[in-house]
């Protein structure tokens, strides 16, 4: 699958045919697809925000320290089971 991002690269290619309109329409279903979850993202409260962040940084570190063995020496001491901002 595409993304926005490559869209907009193809568009600044010569490679890029037809009109105008046609790219406009062709990004507008791209980012339409893309947007969903964070238009909802866009009402959640603070707490609520917090705790979704809190949960992407103990996923990264997770990755981080299982996959790095200069990772893992870095966070030495850090649980991400447990850890909070």
């Amino acid at each position: 699958m595409s993304t926005l991002a490559q869209h907009l690269e193809e568009a600044a290619t010569p490679e890029e045919k037809g009109p105008p309109e046609a790219l406009c329409r062709k990004l507008r279903v791209e980012a339409s697809t893309l947007m969903p979850d964070l238009i909802v993202q866009a009402d959640w409260d603070r707490e609520r925000l917090r705790a979704h962040r809190e949960q992407a940084l103990r996923t990264l570190l997770r990755r981080a320290i299982d996959g790095s063995v200069w990772h893992r020496e870095r966070l030495h001491g850090v649980d991400p089971e447990t850890f909070a901002l």
